[in-house]
């Protein structure tokens, strides 16, 4: 396993400066889409946990498998499945995204891949740094689907009627910063949600699983993978004062 590699965004630095009065006024939401998939390197591998991508990876247990057929879920909203025991212990929630499914646990997001590479996954996983290991987790938004899984004849290891939810909020991830994911275009995006007087400068994110790290042109960072890149692009800066 490579050494942790850790991120300070370089548009963080130019919030920090644009934002001196803004906190004094009202909260201010960072919003940035989580993850891209390289069109025609990666696909969805969604039966996987990340626990065991990460035997999967070890093993190369997925030689053959196939890319998911996505075209009868195109009209359907993304959705954030609450894990009632379908998927690892330490999962909160998880969604399966155009090109990756991602697991949130209570300390890191997952996203899990296929690399059209190689048989094994990719598995990237996103820390934030110093950040509250204790951060409440909440689905937000209930939606009126529920999934449920019936494998195989043993009832006792089906589980019926996981709740689906339109966003997961983290609370107090930071002093006065909470953090929101939810989708947008079939991608994964989170929102950065900075209360008055909050330092928006505590906000470190750092990834495992990466082969490099580089900002391009238009300050998106780049994760060289293995198979491939994956962008997570630029944070844009917002706040609402009243109504607009």
């Amino acid at each position: 396993r490579r050494a942790p590699r850790a991120y300070t965004a370089r548009m963080i630095k130019v919030l920090e400066t644009k934002m001196n009065f803004l906190p004094r006024m009202s909260r201010v939401i960072v919003a940035a889409t989580f993850m891209a998939g390289s069109p025609g390197a990666l696909y969805a591998a969604p039966a996987l946990s990340p626990a065991a991508a990460s035997k999967a990876g070890a093993s190369g247990a997925l030689a053959g498998a196939k890319a998911p057929n996505l075209a009868a879920y195109g009209s359907l909203p993304m959705y954030f499945e609450k894990n009632i025991g379908q998927t690892d212990a330490s999962v909160k929630f998880f969604a399966r995204a155009s090109g990756y499914t991602l697991y949130l646990t209570a300390s890191e997001a997952v996203m899990v891949a296929k690399s059209a590479k190689s048989a094994a996954p990719v598995v990237v996983r996103m820390r934030l740094k110093g950040a509250n290991a204790k951060a409440p987790v909440q689905g937000r938004g209930l939606l009126p689907g529920h999934t449920s899984y019936m494998r195989g004849n043993d009832r006792s290891k089906w589980r019926l009627g996981a709740r689906q939810y339109a966003r997961v909020k983290f609370s107090s991830v930071y002093p006065g910063i909470d953090m929101v994911y939810y989708g947008k275009h079939g991608q994964v995006e989170h929102d950065f949600i900075v209360a008055p007087g909050a330092n928006p400068g505590r906000i470190l994110v750092g990834f495992d699983g990466v082969e490099s790290l580089r900002l391009d042109p238009q300050g998106n960072l780049i994760l060289g993978v293995p198979g491939g890149e994956v962008t997570y692009q630029a944070p844009t800066l917002y706040q609402t004062i009243a109504s607009r």
